[in-house]
Formats: C-alpha cells, structure tokens, sequence
C-alpha cells in the first residue's frame, strides 16, 4: 500500500512506495549509481529520492550545501539502509566544474551509471561547452 505525503520544498502530494513492493521489483536500481544535480530541492531532490528506494546510490550536487543537506537526511529517512548517498556541492557555471563534479562522484562510488541533469540555462551552456571542448581535445 502506498504512503502518501506531500514534498517539503514544493508542497506536491508524493506517494512512496515500501522497500521490496512489486513495483520496487519491477524498476529496481539495484547496484547502480546516480548523479542529480539540481538535488538540493523540488524535482532534483525528488528525483535522487526515488532513485535511492529504488536502490541506486547516488551522488547529489546542487550549489547550496544546507539543501544538499536536508536532502542526503531525507534519502537517510525514506527507508534505503546501506545505500551510499554523496553529497557534492557544485557550481555548475564555472568552467571545468562539469568535469571535476563526475570525476568526484567515479572515486566516491566507483562508477556513475544514471545522470539526471537539471540546471539553469546558462549552467546548461557552459557544461555544454565543457563537454564540447572535452571532446574536441580528445580527437
């Protein structure tokens, strides 16, 4: 049976699913790891916590560190003992943060499986550009 609540940042009615119910099977994360960023409230904090139920450890990185906080304590608090949780705070805009950010997250948890990006525009263009120089430096 499902639990219903309401998220704390947004105030949107969630639904949390118990540990080891049929749907948990069926999109189970199991030994898989996620990066979110844009963790630290509202869908990115959402998001990093249905990943933990369904299993997966995550990495959180959001700019602030108190709501990366407030969000490791609720993945803590949503019923996934012994899944790692990471926090990172990051700013996305600076250059080269995109890359020392995934960097970090492959030493904590030793691989990065799931990403979920969820940035302003202008941090989406400067990882974009990020991105295309790693690229180009690579051929």
């Amino acid at each position: 049976m499902m639990e219903p609540g309401k998220h704390r940042a947004c105030g949107m009615k969630t639904a949390r699913l118990p540990i080891g119910s049929k749907m948990n099977t069926l999109f189970s994360l199991e030994g898989k790891s996620a990066l979110v960023t844009g963790a630290g409230r509202g869908m990115g904090q959402a998001i990093a916590i249905a990943f933990a139920q369904a299993g997966a450890d995550v990495a959180i990185a959001s700019r602030t560190e108190s709501e990366l906080t407030n969000t490791a304590e609720a993945i803590m608090k949503s019923g996934t003992p012994g899944k790692r949780v990471v926090s990172i705070p990051t700013d996305l805009s600076e250059p080269g943060s995109t890359a020392a950010l995934v960097e970090t997250v492959i030493s904590k948890l030793k691989n990065l499986d799931i990403l979920v990006t969820l940035v302003r525009d202008d941090c989406a263009q400067t990882c974009a550009g990020d991105r295309r120089r790693r690229l180009e430096s690579s051929h």
